[in-house]
């Protein structure tokens, strides 16, 4: 289901973290190639949300000063969609500014993630975890299996792969989807309780390109169409005829659908959003950048872009898929 708009609008905030009550936590860092924090704030009157004490902190990648917009834009656009993402809002720690995403797990329960390369180095001992090659929709669904997953969750991590679609994110490896877990000392027993909402976004929304050429793509629909055909999932297609195949967004969509045709009910609801209620929820994020220095904000002719890039691929995977 999506959220409500007042939802959207009232988590539209810049969040300053400095001091009391927060504690940032830069020595146990979660695993990744970016400045992250771990933070937290026991004051249950200055949480960002409710019920919400432990939240990450992560910063752009250097060559891409604007890639934490991109997770906050990738949470209003999936909660549209109605796709899980964790709550993320832009976020300024010691000066830094970037993404502040709610933690996945609750760690006052015991609460821990199993990611999927944690699921598939039993399977395949030799799994390159580095290179993610290897990572297919059949290696995941045969990984899942023992666990008797697939019926249950395989469904709610193509939710993901739409949402992916529409952001163009190429980098939901291995470990960028993953479960919430317990486990019982006492009994000694081990439950998977969820599937994590969809993670890491950052790589995603035209993150990687500049003014330039974000200029020509929204004055172009061949150029805008070019990069959006280049972009591909990184999760491959196995067969015995072709062996490993990494597939554009569309076409592992489309893949999806002609192998299992009941995938066609499930991802159609997720495109069919409202788009004036996309336009906002992208404009209105847009809007809150402009608190920030001149380059860290969304430019008015990106934030253009975003409303047709994303459009323009929810408009190209009901034409080409469904």
């Amino acid at each position: 289901m999506s959220a409500r708009e007042s939802t959207l609008i009232d988590r539209c905030r810049v969040i300053q973290i400095r001091g009391q009550p927060w504690f940032v936590d830069k020595i146990g860092n979660p695993k990744g190639n970016r400045e992250k924090y771990a933070c937290f704030v026991l004051d249950g009157a200055s949480q960002p949300l409710p019920h919400s004490p432990a939240w990450h902190w992560k910063a752009s990648l250097p060559r891409y000063p604007l890639e934490f917009w991109s997770e906050v834009l990738a949470y209003h656009i999936g909660s549209v969609m109605g796709v899980q993402v964790p709550p993320c809002f832009p976020a300024v720690v010691e000066g830094k500014s970037g993404a502040l995403s709610r933690s996945i797990v609750d760690i006052f329960h015991r609460q821990f993630l199993v990611h999927g390369g944690d699921l598939i180095l039993p399977l395949k001992p030799d799994y390159d975890r580095q290179r993610g090659r290897e990572h297919s929709v059949q290696l995941v669904r045969h990984a899942l299996a023992p666990l008797r997953l697939v019926g249950r969750y395989y469904p709610k991590l193509v939710d993901q792969l739409v949402l992916d679609a529409i952001l163009g994110n190429g980098d939901r490896h291995q470990d960028n989807w993953a479960f919430v877990s317990t486990y019982n000392l006492r009994r000694k027993v081990f439950k998977i309780l969820k599937l994590c909402p969809a993670f890491d976004n950052g790589s995603s929304l035209c993150r990687e390109h500049g003014e330039d050429k974000v200029r020509d793509m929204l004055l172009s629909r061949r150029a805008l169409d070019r990069y959006i055909g280049a972009g591909r999932a990184h999760i491959r297609w196995q067969t015995v005829a072709d062996g490993l195949v990494q597939l554009s967004h569309e076409d592992l969509l489309r893949r999806h659908i002609e192998t299992w045709p009941e995938f066609e009910r499930r991802i159609r609801p997720l495109v069919q959003f409202p788009a004036r209620l996309m336009e906002r929820a992208i404009r209105r994020v847009a809007e809150l950048s402009r608190d920030f220095d001149d380059e860290l904000q969304i430019s008015k002719g990106r934030e253009d872009f975003l409303v047709e890039l994303v459009e323009r691929r929810r408009t190209r995977i009901l034409e080409r898929c469904l």
